[in-house]
Formats: C-alpha cells, sequence, structure tokens
C-alpha cells in the first residue's frame, strides 16, 4: 500500500508497521498510527481527486461545443440575461425580477470553462433587481467596475430597505447608470428619498413609477424629489420618467436631459413643467399623460401671457394625452419647436359640454410649432376604440412633410369622442396647420351622415395645391356631397375653373358603398366637367364588385373623355 501512494507522490507520514518498544504506552502509539495514515491517506485521496478534476477538464476542454471562442459565449450569455437588455455592446435596462437572472446563475454551475467566462464578463453582471441584499452584494462583486443598472422594488414591507441603501446604492452611487423605483408604498419612497441626497454625476436614466397608478383622485403624498434626492444634482441625467408618483423635479446647473416623460403626474401638469422646460434645452423627447380624473379636477389650464417662449431646438418627438384639449393648448402656448419635430396628441370629448375643433392648438400656433408648416399629405379618418365592446369613436387626423409618405407621420391629432360622431364638426373646422401646399389628401370611413356640403367646402377650401385625392369605405351620400362640391365652377375671374382643388388630377375611390348612385348622380358630371377642363387625367375605381362585367356609367365616362383619362376599375384596365 505504501509503494502504492508513493507513485501518486504522497509520502507516508508515520510508520506503516505497528508501534515501536520507544512508544510511551501501546494505546498512544495506535492513535499515532491510525492518525499519520488518516492524514496521508487523505492527501493522496485530494491529490487524485484533483487529477480526476484536470482530466475531467482536459476532456471537457476538447469538446465541440467548448471549442468556440470565448467572445461567442459570451454573446451567447448576454441572450440569458434578457434579449432586450443589451444594445451595441451595452446594457440598457436592468432585470425587473430574480427570475430573469437565474439562467446567468445556472451557466455558472454547468461546467468550469462556462463559469469562467461568465464571471470574466463583469458587464453580464451590471444589471439586477434589489430584492435580495446578498445577491445583489454578489452582483455588484461579480460585475467589478462596471457602470450599474439597478431596480429597487418598494413593496408596502421592506425589511432590508435600509441595508440596501446603506450597503449597494450608496457606495455606488459613482457606478450608477440607471436607477428604476417601483413604488407601491409612499413612505418607503420618502426613506429613499431622504437617504439618498448625494450627487450621481453619473446617473443616466431616473425611473420612478408607482405600481397601481391612482386614477379616480384618492390623495397621494407629494415627495420634494427637487430638494433632495441626489441633491437635485444629476449633471448627466438623459431620461427621467414617472408615473403616478407627484413629484416636482429641479434639476441644478446646466443639464444634459433629452427623454422626459410623465404619466398622470398632476404636479407636473402647469408651471413647474414649464419651469422644467426651461432648464432642458437639449430635450429630444418630450412624453405626457395625464390622468383623466386629475385633468377634470384641475379645471382651467395655466397660461403665463408674459413668460417668453421656450425654445425646445432639439426636439425630436412631442406625445401628448391629455383629457382636456385647452391644457395641451396651454403648454403648446410655451414652447417653440423646429419643423423636423414629430406630433402626436390625444384628447377627449367626454361627459362635459362638448365644443369640438382643433382646440389643443393655441392661437398662431404655427409661429412658434415649426412641424405644423410643410405639410404635403393629410389623411382624415374615423375608429372604434381599442376595445371591441366600446362604443367609443376616434377621429384621427395625420399629416406628413412628404406626399408620398404613408407611415410615421410628422402630426397625429387623436380626438376620442363617445358615444357622439363629431367627425362634421371638425373638419368643419379651420385647420391647425397650413394646408397650401398640400398634393394628397385622403379620407377613410367617415361614420355618419353629417358631412354635408358646407363641410367639404370648408375642408377643401384651401387646399389649392391638391392633386390626388384618396376616398375609402364612406356612404354613398357623403361620397356624393363630397363629389358636388368638387363638381362646382368657381366664381373668381381669372383661369380658375373650379372653386374647390382645381389642380386636382387622380381621384381614387376604394369601396364607395353604392357608388353606382353616386357615379349617376354627382360623380360623373365632375368627373366629366374636369377632364373637359384638362385637370382630371386619372380616375381609379378599386375593389367596386358591382363593376365587374362592366356599367353603363363607367362606359359613359369612357365614350364622353376617351383618352383623356386614364380608368380603371378594380385594378384593370
Amino acid at each position: 500500500m505504501s509503494s502504492t501512494f508513493t507513485l501518486l507522490g504522497v509520502q507516508p507520514s508515520g510508520p506503516l508497521g505497528p508501534p515501536g518498544e520507544s512508544e510511551s504506552t501501546p494505546r498512544d502509539a495506535l492513535l499515532r498510527y491510525i492518525s499519520h495514515e488518516t492524514a496521508w491517506r487523505e492527501a493522496a485521496m485530494k491529490q487524485l481527486e484533483t487529477e480526476l478534476t484536470q482530466l475531467r477538464r482536459s476532456q471537457n476542454s476538447v469538446a465541440p461545443v467548448n471549442r468556440l471562442a470565448p467572445e461567442l459565449f459570451y454573446q451567447i450569455f448576454k441572450y440569458l440575461v434578457e434579449p432586450a437588455t443589451f444594445k451595441d455592446g451595452r446594457m440598457l435596462k436592468a432585470s425587473f425580477s430574480v427570475a430573469r437572472l437565474k439562467p446567468l446563475i445556472w451557466i455558472t454551475h454547468v461546467c468550469y470553462h462556462w463559469r469562467e467566462i461568465a464571471l470574466g464578463a463583469a458587464t453580464l453582471w451590471t444589471a439586477f433587481p434589489l430584492h435580495n441584499p446578498s445577491l445583489a452584494l454578489a452582483f455588484i462583486s461579480r460585475s467589478r467596475s462596471s457602470p450599474l443598472h439597478l431596480n429597487l422594488d418598494l413593496p408596502e414591507r421592506h425589511s432590508c430597505l435600509y441595508q440596501i441603501i446603506d450597503e449597494i446604492i450608496l457606495p455606488n452611487i459613482p457606478r450608477m447608470r440607471t436607477l428604476i423605483i417601483n413604488v407601491r408604498d409612499f413612505e418607503n419612497l420618502r426613506q429613499v428619498v431622504r437617504k439618498l441626497r448625494v450627487p450621481a454625476l453619473q446617473l443616466e436614466e431616473l425611473m420612478i413609477r408607482q405600481i397601481k397608478v391612482n386614477t379616480r383622485g384618492e390623495s397621494r403624498p407629494m415627495v420634494d424629489l427637487g430638494r433632495h434626492l441626489f441633491a437635485g444634482e444629476l449633471p448627466s441625467l438623459k431620461t427621467f420618467s414617472t408615473r403616478g408618483v407627484d413629484i416636482p423635479l429641479t434639476l441644478r446647473g446646466p443639464n444634459t436631459l433629452v427623454n422626459l416623460s410623465i404619466h398622470s403626474n398632476p404636479s407636473l401638469a402647469d408651471k413647474p413643467l414649464i419651469d422644467l422646460l426651461a432648464q432642458c434645452p437639449g430635450l429630444e423627447s418630450l412624453k405626457i399623460k395625464e390622468s383623466d380624473w386629475f385633468s377634470i379636477r384641475r379645471g382651467p389650464a395655466y397660461i403665463d401671457w408674459n413668460r417668453p417662449v421656450i425654445s425646445l431646438p432639439h426636439l425630436k418627438r412631442l406625445q401628448l394625452d391629455f383629457y382636456l384639449p385647452e391644457r395641451a393648448a396651454a403648454l403648446l402656448h410655451h414652447i417653440s419647436v423646429p419643423n423636423s419635430t414629430q406630433f402626436h396628441i390625444d384628447v377627449s370629448y367626454h361627459g362635459f359640454d362638448i365644443n369640438p375643433g382643433y382646440h389643443m392648438f393655441p392661437r398662431n400656433a404655427s409661429e412658434n410649432l415649426k412641424f405644423l408648416d410643410g405639410v404635403k399629405r393629410v389623411e382624415v379618418f374615423n375608429t372604434l376604440g381599442t376595445d371591441p365592446t366600446s362604443v367609443e369613436i376616434a377621429f384621427i387626423v395625420r399629416a406628413y412633410h412628404d406626399a408620398s409618405s404613408f407611415d410615421d407621420p410628422a402630426i397625429e391629432i387623436r380626438a376620442r369622442m363617445a358615444p357622439l360622431n363629431l367627425t362634421g364638426a371638425f373638419l368643419g373646422s379651420r385647420w391647425p396647420f397650413d394646408v397650401s401646399g398640400v398634393e394628397t389628401f385622403v379620407v377613410s370611413g367617415l361614420i355618419g351622415d353629417d358631412l354635408a356640403e358646407d363641410v367639404w367646402r370648408t375642408t377643401l377650401a384651401e387646399m389649392d395645391s391638391v392633386r390626388t385625392i384618396r376616398v375609402v369605405d364612406i356612404r354613398q351620400s357623403v361620397a356624393s356631397d363630397l363629389a358636388s362640391c368638387l363638381g362646382e365652377a368657381s366664381n373668381a375671374r381669372g383661369d380658375r375653373i373650379f372653386a374647390l382643388c382645381p389642380a386636382l388630377s387622380t381621384l381614387e375611390l376604394v369601396e364607395i358603398r353604392g357608388l353606382e348612385f353616386v357615379l349617376d348622380n354627382s360623380l360623373k358630371p365632375m368627373i366629366v366637367a374636369r377632364v373637359a377642363a384638362g385637370t382630371l387625367k386619372e380616375l381609379d375605381l378599386f375593389n367596386v364588385t358591382c363593376f365587374v362585367g362592366g356599367s353603363s356609367e363607367v362606359k359613359e365616362i369612357r365614350e364622353k373623355c376617351g383618352s383623356s383619362i386614364t380608368l380603371r376599375v378594380d385594378e384593370l384596365d
């Protein structure tokens, strides 16, 4: 046995035979012998285990999967964390639950090679929730000096809150790039705000949101964020977002804020919001959604007529959702934005004296809202609400700066109306933007019969540059009134022949119900007159199954117009 372990490089630490005569007593000698035998056998077993581990690692290293480059493993491991977390090599959002981090922990237990790669990639361990202090400390250790993206969930009772703040957040504020705070209990939020009074010079994204947003007027405590949280010193902050939390924000000194999102936060609806915007000249995205209840309760909008307009020259997207259109107008009165800004607004007309129209825009809006200039394409249509059981109707206007565009509009106005249809009232109002340069006009799905000829005259009155009109899925009476208006002669002197849309060259009619009736009454005379005048060059009738096989009205148009017009029926010449 001795020779066997000697070959393994382990030397016995005591005699192998029976105790000698020099031992004090047979009992002591036996104990010493057992101790020596145990020691060198344990050493031999340990060395055998080490050699077996090395053999397994050698065998594992030649496995096809482990012959991949460590960089490929790293890319795969990133998607185990969360597919949407990484972009351009950096993590963007913190994981919201421990469950999302389990795959990352599991791969460290597959084999030594995988564990070595995972622990060597510090950026894999930079985004994590703060539920468990021990888990958070382990992630911080493994992330080494990489920037951190933290998610703090504040339940009604949080026994480890102070430990998390004192041992994890405060010591790592210089490394922190993202902090997400989910609020369920406002007292815990107060504690966090009172503790975090250290400037966060590198923080880039701050999100504070109530998990269950209050929309029915229950009192919510005010938390003074501006004076306390990070001492208001956030010079690197690029994104600030709140949801359902009454927190006034004041930034001290210059700031780099580019994204601002405020959801259901009435404390920032008027003057505090305007003051905040004045501090953010580099803002690129502004999203504001007011709670329906608080908008009504607050009443009239705030307008400081003596305050200079705030210039936001870099704003790319402006998205507003107000229950009262006048409140949106109050905000838009105070800001100036460039022509490249994409504007989206939702307003509601529910349960109070309805005064439909484009009241979400202030007077002389085009002077400051440059995106209202240069419109080349306008679309108007009705749609039902997102809830299939609801009777809510939405009137939508989309405007584009390119006549050939059909997605990503420069302006989108959505007026929610339940249960009334106010389409005629909107179309009968003056456009909020300049339509004199519009080349394409699309009208679709206009529910109801309230679109009389006077409405169309107002709608088309200033569209002198329109070359294409597309009409989709409207009732025959509405289509007939539109055709009558387009056929009216001009009373003005000069070369102008038609009162509306004198440059119209293409008319497209798609899925018009009762089109034969429309053709016979007003559409056919208008087409013939415009072709004779040399303006209308193309007529398209799409998805009009009643004309398959021919129609007397279509044949009459072909006979009277001849080759002066290109006539397509159901996409077939």
